[in-house]
């Protein structure tokens, strides 16, 4: 069956795109703002509007990706394919990675991470329950003390 759903989001000021991502995700062509980190998520798989708030070049946008069948293919084909590179398994493997980064901080620095002492480093290490073991001693001391 053939739609001619799309997905518009002109916003002016865009956080990460989740709701951008989620319709490339499901095979709808997207007309996007170039703002936030939108052209970095839909990487060449949407249009993307040089002016969110010029009315005339979003109507343009959006009657070429109805009006041209080639175009909402290839926007739907390479959406599809976009959307495969985010991943929650990926998202958190990053989060743990940096997690991993701030431990290594807070106890190679006499001061800790942030200037904090190296205690107060890694009990927060410790209470984020992200990092479960911990190679610094300091760490190690501050489970027992809990």
């Amino acid at each position: 069956m053939r739609t001619n759903a799309q997905y518009w989001r002109p916003a002016v000021a865009a956080s990460f795109p989740n709701p951008t991502l989620e319709a490339m995700g499901c095979g709808v062509p997207v007309v996007a703002t170039n703002r936030g980190a939108v052209p970095e998520v839909t990487g060449g798989a949407a249009i993307l509007l040089n002016d969110p708030r010029d009315e005339e070049e979003m109507l343009d946008a959006v009657c070429r990706v109805l009006d041209d069948e080639d175009l909402r293919e290839m926007l739907r084909t390479k959406g599809l394919e976009r959307a495969k590179e985010f991943t929650w398994e990926k998202t958190a493997s990053k989060v743990f990675a940096v997690y991993r980064r701030i431990e290594k901080l807070a106890c190679s620095s006499s001061r800790g991470f942030g200037g904090m002492p190296r205690n107060q480093g890694a009990r927060l290490i410790k209470h984020s329950n992200i990092v479960r073991r911990s190679s610094c001693s300091v760490s190690q001391r501050s489970r027992g003390s809990g």
